[in-house]
């Protein structure tokens, strides 16, 4: 234990981080974030989830946290400024390095929030929100894979079409010579 608690330590600070130790799991996490999140200025986030390499249970020694905030429909722009960049208390409390990417309920998704959204665990807020957001997260992953096979189909047609093509070329000059 000690020696956990001393590598952990060491850990913290070659990161330039100061205080706690680090976390080791999600539980960790939702415990640390859970201070954070309930203070009132928070009032206009609706979820925090874990997405990367801990929701994966993948982590290393060396692994960042990666966070998705998401606000409630009713956040106004002036509360959401307000909020400031929490990544430096997060991280503090955290003891590792953090990445944070924040998004309003039905923000148009980009695909690092589709895969937060689809693998994310929630360690703070409100399941429905996830919920919600992560339904049009699966139909957006859904309709982009729709499209791509669509374009895979067309392009194999085309690739097969010149190439017909050019056996026809081929064989109309040697007839022409």
């Amino acid at each position: 234990m000690t020696t956990t608690i001393a590598s952990n330590k060491k850990i913290c600070y070659h990161a330039g981080l100061r205080g706690a130790p680090p976390v080791m799991s999600i539980s960790d996490i939702a415990r640390r974030c859970s201070t954070i999140m309930s203070k009132p200025e928070l009032s206009p986030v609706a979820w925090v989830g874990v997405f990367g390499s801990f929701a994966r249970d993948q982590q290393r020694a060396e692994s960042d946290v990666d966070l998705l905030v998401g606000y409630r429909k009713e956040a106004t722009s002036d509360e959401i400024y307000f909020i400031g960049d929490i990544s430096e208390q997060i991280r503090d409390a955290l003891g590792r390095e953090v990445d944070v990417l924040y998004m309003w309920d039905g923000q148009k998704l980009d695909l690092i929030r589709c895969q937060a959204l689809l693998i994310g665990k929630t360690i703070y807020g409100s399941e429905t929100w996830m919920l919600d957001n992560q339904f049009r997260a699966a139909a957006l992953i859904q309709d982009t894979h729709r499209r791509l096979r669509t374009a895979l189909h067309l392009g194999t047609s085309l690739r097969n079409k010149l190439a017909d093509l050019s056996e026809e070329v081929s064989v109309a000059a040697e007839q022409a010579e």
